[in-house]
C-alpha cells in the first residue's frame, strides 16, 4: 500500500500490510550539503523510502540551511531532487553508500517560452501561470508500476491584459539524468488565483502535446504557444 504525503516535497512511504511485525532496525542518517548559491527553501524532492512500516519521518524544506540531514529506514531511500536551474539529481541512498555528500549544481541553459491563455479564464481575477516539470520517467527510476509521478514547481508568470506570458525554463532536454528513460519529460501549466492559490484552469497547449495534455520538454518552441482550458 502506498501513501502519499505532501509538504512542499513529496514523501511516498511503502507500508507492508498483513505481515507479522518484526523489530525495526535503526534508521540510516545521511547529510546532503548544498552548493553555494542554492537557497535551501527552494530545493524540492520526490522520494520513495524503504519498506519499514514503522518509519514515518518527513523531510521539510527550510530556509537558511547549508545542508539537509536525512533520516531513512534501514533499507535506504531513492530520491529525485531538483535545485532551481540545475540538472536533476538522482540519489540512491543505501546502507553501504557514503553518509555525507556534497551536491553539485550543473547549470542548464534556459529556454524561453511565450504563451497566451484566453483572457476570459482570468477575467476580474489576479492570476498567475504555474509551470511544473513532470518527470514522467519517475516510475521507471523508482521501479514501480503506478502512483503519482514526480513533479516540481519550476516557474510562475503573470499574464498581461491579453493573456500573454513569458517564462524561462531549464533545458531538461540536455540533462542526461532525465533523457535516459523511455518516457519523455513534459511541462504542465495551471492558471491559479494569486491570493487563494485556487486553480482557475488546467491549461492545454496547442502544439507539442504529450500524454495528459502537457507540453513536451524541448530545446526550443514556436514564437507563440496558445493554450486553452483543459479537462
Amino acid at each position: 500500500m502506498v501513501k502519499a504525503c505532501f509538504v512542499s516535497l513529496v514523501l511516498v512511504v511503502s507500508a507492508l500490510a498483513g505481515q507479522s511485525k518484526t523489530p525495526s532496525r535503526p534508521p540510516l542518517k545521511f547529510t546532503l550539503v548544498l552548493p553555494k548559491g542554492v537557497a535551501s527553501e527552494q530545493v524540492q524532492a520526490f522520494e520513495i523510502y524503504g519498506s519499514d512500516p514503522d518509519f514515518h519521518d518527513f523531510f521539510r524544506p527550510q530556509p537558511a540551511l547549508t545542508q539537509y540531514d536525512l533520516k531513512t529506514p534501514s533499507t535506504g531511500a531513492k530520491l529525485i531532487l531538483y535545485m532551481p536551474g540545475c540538472e536533476i539529481q538522482l540519489l540512491d541512498l543505501k546502507p553501504n553508500t557514503p553518509k555525507s555528500r556534497t551536491l553539485e549544481c550543473r547549470r542548464l541553459p534556459l529556454v524561453s517560452l511565450t504563451g497566451q491563455v484566453p483572457r476570459d479564464l482570468s477575467a476580474g481575477k489576479s492570476a498567475e501561470i504555474e509551470v511544473r516539470y513532470e518527470a514522467t520517467w519517475s516510475h521507471e527510476y523508482f521501479g514501480i508500476q503506478d502512483g503519482m509521478i514526480a513533479t516540481f514547481r519550476v516557474a510562475t508568470a503573470i499574464p498581461d491584459e491579453n493573456g500573454v506570458f513569458t517564462v524561462a525554463l531549464p533545458d531538461f532536454s540536455l540533462d542526461p539524468h532525465t533523457t535516459q528513460w523511455k518516457l519523455p519529460s513534459a511541462w504542465s501549466f495551471m492558471l491559479r488565483e494569486v491570493r487563494s492559490g485556487n486553480i482557475l484552469a488546467r491549461l492545454k497547449p496547442s502544439v507539442a502535446v504529450t500524454a495528459g495534455d502537457d507540453l513536451e520538454v524541448r530545446s526550443s518552441y514556436p514564437d507563440m504557444v496558445t493554450f486553452s482550458a483543459g479537462n
